[in-house]
């Protein structure tokens, strides 16, 4: 009877765990698309690329906890196009800003979707 109730508590604590973990990435992902959504459409060479810098910098914050859960090649297809977008936004390459920025959100939201209950992500 003690081992049920053992085993019953550590499930229920790995549940919570799980549970934990996917509002943390969801409220993770939130902000970076936020902040992602938020970037103008038209870069300014000066300003643009500080706000960039910025999310980058709240990935990497956040990047030895999300990669706990999250594959790691997401993440670094994020941080990659952060990298592409800050740069054409320093050069003012409007049409590859215009096209990293229309895919960026998209990626980014792709962290949370690897976090959702579904029978893809459980087998």
């Amino acid at each position: 009877m003690r081992g049920c109730v053992i085993a019953g508590v550590i499930l229920v604590l790995v549940l919570a765990a799980v549970m934990l973990n996917s509002f943390y990435v969801r409220r993770t992902v939130d902000i970076l698309a936020k902040a992602a959504e938020a970037l103008p459409e038209i870069p300014d060479p000066v300003q643009t690329p500080l706000e960039i810098a910025r999310i980058g910098e709240m990935l990497e914050t956040q990047e030895a906890f999300l990669e706990i859960t999250v594959s790691s090649n997401t993440i670094g297809r994020v941080a990659e196009a952060l990298t592409a977008m800050e740069a054409a936004a320093r050069t003012g390459n409007l049409t590859q800003y215009v096209g990293i920025r229309s895919v960026l959100v998209g990626l980014i939201r792709d962290i949370g979707r690897s976090e959702k209950l579904s029978m893809d992500n459980i087998l």
